[in-house]
């Protein structure tokens, strides 16, 4: 397995893998805070999906995680995956838990990019269906 994408937030890193892990660390001492390590799968077995996949990776297998966005601050992490699906995370750094909150449908193509607003109240993600979604937090996590 290895390191897909990666959003920092000082001192915490988030990292989602090729295997479809999800991952939060704390930089400054090594330590693992919280991790799902079967958040979103590695492959896909269709051909619109390897399609994609070489559209966005070239010749080479890119699965797992394809997009990730993360923020301390509101205890938030968000990550993409191949299946088309977004996943909202809670983070909780003092018990070491990531919890699922909401799983955001978003067709089938993979997922290819997400964005936080400032404040943490928006989740935008674009994907290779060449559709960019707006989704409100809080009725995200309702």
């Amino acid at each position: 397995d290895w390191v897909r994408r990666m959003a920092l937030d000082w001192p915490l890193v988030a990292v989602g893998s090729a295997g479809g892990g999800v991952y939060v660390a704390d930089i400054n001492s090594g330590d693992l805070i919280a991790a799902s390590r079967d958040a979103h799968p590695a492959y896909i077995e269709t051909m619109e999906a390897e399609l994609e996949m070489r559209l966005l990776h070239g010749d080479y297998d890119g699965g797992g995680v394809t997009a990730l966005a993360f923020s301390l601050s509101q205890n938030l992490l968000v990550s993409g995956g191949r299946d088309g699906r977004t996943l909202v995370w809670a983070l909780d750094v003092d018990q070491g838990r990531l919890e699922l909150a909401a799983t955001l449908p978003c067709g089938s193509s993979a997922v290819s990019s997400i964005c936080l607003s400032a404040e943490g109240n928006t989740i935008w993600t674009g994907g290779l269906d060449n559709k960019i979604r707006r989704w409100d937090k809080a009725l995200v996590e309702e």
